[in-house]
């Protein structure tokens, strides 16, 4: 009787890790839709967070950017070193400016960049921008914030 006690115990536990876990997918934590633009190449771009809706709006009105794209570039990077895993990792945005600059685009905060999934990405996706003649930058809270304060001021 005892054994049926506490598989009927573990088996509550596991009802309300799953209970909690549906709890936390339907709330969500991410605000995302769809964002149509003239200048965004793969418009209508499916945007996972409001950071990087803001991106967009704010290089939708940029007279310097020529147009975007928004996660279109697979960059391969090892993700696991001693197993050689190998995943691929899409920059936010390639942005071209009229003067023929590109810059790859990565909407991360600022406590986010010191973990060693992020590390790696930044150095495969320098060495794509080294290779293909562009820049990489992170587009962190500070830059993120001023662009909200921007754009609300405007009432957009």
């Amino acid at each position: 009787m005892a054994a049926k006690k506490k598989t009927t115990t573990t088996k509550k536990k596991r009802v309300r890790k799953v209970r909690r876990r549906k709890r936390r997918k339907a709330g969500g934590r991410y605000h995302t839709g769809l964002h149509s633009s003239a200048k965004c190449m793969n418009s209508p771009m499916k945007y996972r967070s409001g950071w990087e809706l803001t991106v967009a709006k704010h290089l939708d009105e940029d007279p310097l950017v020529l147009h975007y794209e928004y996660e279109a570039i697979k960059i391969p990077y090892i993700s696991n070193v001693q197993r050689g895993t190998i995943r691929n990792y899409l920059p936010d945005f390639l942005v071209t400016y009229t003067d023929g600059r590109k810059v790859l685009i990565e909407v991360k905060r600022i406590s986010a960049l010191n973990q060693l999934i992020v590390q790696k990405k930044a150095h495969a996706a320098r060495t794509w921008a080294h290779k293909n003649n562009a820049e990489y930058a992170f587009w962190t809270d500070p830059i993120i914030k001023t662009l909200q304060k921007i754009q609300k001021a405007k009432g957009k």
